[in-house]
């Protein structure tokens, strides 16, 4: 799972939700186990497709599968240093979040020899979080929702049973708000010309609020499947990136500090409320997907793959002010931090230990890709290790049940000085440090459904 934006301290949480793979709770990254913990490139079912389009190249048969998935997380930020204001250690943060996670995919030869077709729902990576709103936290995050819910039309094209070849056109439709403190000590300071104003006083933070918004995103998926024999099978797979760009009105109130200055906070536009018109752009970056199978027994089939994330070409959030009685904003923008490219790599072994049954195991192990200077509440990113179990039955020949289960271990990080800045159109802005120790958990439950016309 990862977690990561910067929206002016305008993070958000992308830890914990829809995310599987630690760092991938992060609107950087996906999920790695989308459609099931035995989805893979090359594993033969329509749960794979978000890994690999071309492995429905192998279904003869209109095929339905189904992967409803109860995710439940946790998350305990300790900032390190003193509150400014007691002079006492800050109190830790925490958040959790229980949450479902539906998978669906139609696969279909649509009578023909050599196409086969599919459509897929699901969501590939979000997060969700709610924090103590007067906490440590609260100018990096208080409360954020980031949910894209992707659906992916795919055609495969299959010359012989030897090769299979396949591309997806993806539409996103992605669900945006949330909510933030941020200091204008720094713009006080301005309006006295002084320095020595303290930072993080109650009577001196703008609460801000994105509501609820959506956004439009297009992408597309290629991929190859390739199985020279029973035993051996290749699989890769690349998908593009996707930008969504949330035009939305922020609203920021009133510091009340400023309500005893009413006559010069009003010659610098801010009001009780000032609404500023904008535009956010959250960017999910190009993946590669790769792997091969290979089956020594009949009833022994090991699985093995790999994900690359092209993160560092994406910013985190970046947010555009388009207009705002605020003149030190007004049609400024604030461009993210780049991220680093990150990767998985992960193991998935079956054994059909009688002909009905099928028992599995499978691990992933994915890198982080924020480094240590910028994490923050709403950018956390950890190495994680992924490890499930996962039971098939085939009731009958055409219907198949399962169930499945991982946790997912995030591995502490410390950071002892965090990055603040900005990008320099801002002066009114100074990002506290969000230096401290992050901790965080996932477990995950599914039950799967394969039927087959």
């Amino acid at each position: 799972m990862k977690f990561y934006k910067n929206i002016w301290g305008l993070g958000f949480f992308l830890c914990l939700v829809f995310f599987e793979n630690s760092p991938s709770l992060l609107a950087q990254g996906v999920s790695s186990t989308i459609g099931g913990i035995e989805s893979n490139p090359t594993h033969l079912s329509p749960s794979s497709i978000f890994w690999n389009p071309a492995v429905i190249g192998a279904s003869s048969k209109t095929e339905i599968e189904t992967n409803i998935a109860l995710m439940g997380g946790w998350l305990i930020y300790d900032r390190s240093g003193t509150d400014p204001n007691t002079g006492q250690a800050f109190n830790s943060s925490s958040t959790s979040v229980l949450t479902p996670n539906p998978f669906v995919s139609v696969v279909s030869p649509l009578g023909t020899k050599h196409f086969r077709s599919a459509y897929s729902t699901y969501f590939p990576n979000g997060a969700l979080a709610h924090f103590n709103p007067n906490g440590s936290q609260r100018y990096d995050l208080i409360s954020g929702v980031f949910i894209p819910w992707n659906h992916q039309f795919t055609l495969a094209y299959t010359p012989n049973e030897h090769w299979a070849f396949a591309t997806s056109f993806i539409y996103s439709l992605a669900f945006f708000k949330t909510e933030l403190d941020v200091d204008m000590g720094a713009l006080f300071g301005k309006i006295l010309k002084t320095n020595e104003i303290s930072r993080e006083n109650p009577s001196l933070s703008s609460r801000v609020r994105i509501p609820m918004t959506t956004a439009s995103s297009f992408g597309g998926a290629f991929g190859l499947f390739y199985g020279p024999n029973i035993q051996w099978s290749f699989g890769l797979s690349f998908y593009l990136p996707m930008t969504y760009s949330f035009d939305s009105e922020i609203s920021l109130s009133r510091p009340s500090f400023f309500r005893t200055i009413g006559v010069a906070s009003d010659g610098l536009g801010i009001q009780n409320t000032n609404n500023v018109r904008t535009n956010i752009e959250i960017e999910n970056p190009a993946v590669l997907n790769f792997g091969f199978r290979y089956q020594p027994f009949g009833y022994w089939t090991g699985e093995y793959f790999g994900q690359y994330i092209f993160a560092s070409l994406t910013h985190f959030t970046t947010i555009h002010f388009l207009s705002s009685p605020i003149a030190e904003i007004d049609n400024k923008t604030m461009l993210g931090e780049k991220p680093q490219d990150n990767y998985l790599v992960g193991s998935t072994q079956s054994f059909t230990i009688w002909r009905p049954f099928q028992l599995g195991l499978s691990s992933t192990y994915h890198w982080n890709g924020v480094s240590d200077e910028l994490l923050s509440p709403s950018r956390v990113d950890f190495d994680t290790l992924n490890v499930g179990l996962f039971g098939r039955y085939h009731w009958t020949k055409s219907l198949t049940l399962g169930a499945e289960y991982s946790h997912s271990f995030m591995f502490e990080r410390k950071v002892k000085e965090s990055k603040s800045t900005t990008d320099g159109e801002i002066s009114i802005i100074s990002p506290t440090s969000s230096a401290g120790s992050y901790r965080a958990g996932l477990d995950r439950a599914a039950l799967n459904l394969t039927y087959e016309f």
